[in-house]
């Protein structure tokens, strides 16, 4: 049986403030994304799926609305599905001190816990905000888009990364670097045949999550057709702010949820969280 893991990088609408280009700032976006999070879980239920929601650690902190979704997150684990930590305020890692990484990595850790106020419960898996860094030293994976440069900045390898969040506690990450043979042969990263063959890695306890598709979109069907047919996991990234993004979104978004029901109801594919498929 296939497995989909839909990976929500739930931003918050803090991400709208710090963005690198606030030129197209506006505040009916934030109020959209929470009613988009509720879309996405009421869909859920209509195909008995499980899906994995990176929150950020600030959203989880006691603020005022829309800032605070304590009360979303809380929704998101009462309902079984995985929260995840997709850091404090969605900083550049890429350029963090060693002291700014442990810090976004721990804060937004302990925020999250302490919002879903469930003694069973910790968080396990990290999302890393922009996606950033793609640059993996040890797997030959190089991307100047960082900009900082490892070992000057821990945040600016995904080796470093992962070094402080086990330190930390966490059990997995999810990360989108590509190789250096893999440019030479797919120099814009959109040949979607070598994305569906990233694999899953893992370093003693702790899980590499790859990202083979991103958005619930036509693309994403595409994927999932491919996993059924081959009987493989599928990671796809997504953000509730999509559904609301552009006119016809959200009926992509439906699509996307008719098709894996299909495929549910006929026992060809599970949607769960990625904690329960690594079994952690």
């Amino acid at each position: 049986m296939a497995k989909l893991m839909l990976i929500w990088d739930y931003d918050t609408p803090l991400t709208t403030i710090t963005r690198t280009v606030p030129y197209d700032y506006n505040f009916d976006n934030c109020l959209a994304e929470e009613d988009n999070v509720n879309y996405i879980l009421d869909a859920a239920k209509k195909i008995n799926g499980k899906f994995t929601f990176a929150v950020l650690g600030f959203g989880a902190e006691k603020s005022v609305a829309p800032f605070d979704v304590r009360h979303v997150i809380r929704r998101i684990h009462q309902e079984g599905h995985e929260v995840a930590s997709h850091s404090w305020k969605h900083e550049w890692l890429p350029l963090t001190t060693k002291l700014q990484l442990q810090k976004t990595i721990e804060r937004s850790k302990f925020s999250i816990e302490k919002a879903v106020n469930d003694p069973d419960f910790t968080v396990k898996g990290f999302v890393l905000p922009h996606d950033r860094p793609m640059s993996w030293y040890s797997k030959f994976g190089f991307s100047k888009g960082d900009r900082g440069v490892y070992p000057f900045f821990p945040g600016a390898s995904i080796d470093g990364v992962s070094r402080q969040l086990k330190e930390s506690g966490y059990k997995w990450m999810r990360n989108s670097y590509r190789p250096v043979w893999e440019k030479f042969v797919n120099f814009n990263g959109e040949n979607q045949k070598y994305k569906l063959k990233r694999k899953f890695r893992q370093q003693g306890n702790f899980h590499f999550v790859p990202s083979h598709c991103m958005e619930p979109s036509e693309r994403a069907v595409e994927a999932m057709h491919y996993a059924v047919k081959n009987n493989t996991p599928l990671v796809v990234a997504a953000h509730p702010a999509f559904l609301s993004e552009a006119p016809g979104n959200q009926q992509k978004f439906d699509r996307f949820i008719d098709v894996a029901g299909e495929y549910i109801s006929k026992n060809q594919l599970e949607a769960l969280t990625v904690s329960r498929y690594l079994n952690i």
